[in-house]
């Protein structure tokens, strides 16, 4: 327990970093060491009101999905924020709304837009591999005829057929 309680203070600066990698890791762990108590749930939610960056906002959404996904309240947000024009609150609302089982069609296509833009294929990464899992598994229909159809539109974007082929699997 002592050792929890001083981790605490650590995991709140880490949640401030620009680095994703220390803040998506501080936000997966913070619920956990604390217990999931109501007070620190709370905190996140200011912090996300008022995060200093983009990077804090979304480390903060993150912790919030991760340790109190079942709710309402962040139910009611993530699907206000799916609406996002950020790409990383976009889909981390999404992701939340699937750990809820209460992903539609709009969310569909949101995810897909924002998946599979053009742009984001400048790599030969695949984009929210558990979002793509959830759609396949939950709208599987509607999901292989936006991939298939973005396919059949390709003209030789090697990187953007590669991810939309990969989430076919």
């Amino acid at each position: 327990p002592q050792s929890r309680e001083a981790a605490i203070p650590a995991l709140w600066r880490c949640l401030r970093s620009e680095n994703e990698n220390v803040w998506r890791r501080a936000a997966q762990v913070l619920p956990l060491v604390c217990d999931r108590r109501t007070d620190v749930k709370q905190q996140l939610l200011r912090l996300a009101r008022r995060a200093p960056s983009v990077q804090t906002a979304h480390a903060a959404l993150l912790s919030v999905g991760f340790g109190w996904t079942k709710d309402e309240d962040v139910g009611t947000i993530a699907r206000k924020l799916r609406d996002s024009d950020h790409r990383g609150l976009c889909l981390e609302a999404i992701r939340i709304r699937a750990h809820r089982n209460e992903t539609d069609s709009e969310d569909l296509d949101r995810f897909f837009a924002t998946a599979y833009q053009r742009d984001r294929f400048f790599s030969d990464s695949f984009s929210a591999p558990d979002l793509a899992e959830h759609f396949a598994q939950h709208h599987r229909e509607a999901f292989a005829q936006k991939l298939e159809t973005a396919i059949s539109e390709q003209t030789g974007e090697r990187h953007h057929v590669k991810s939309l082929i990969g989430a076919l699997f």
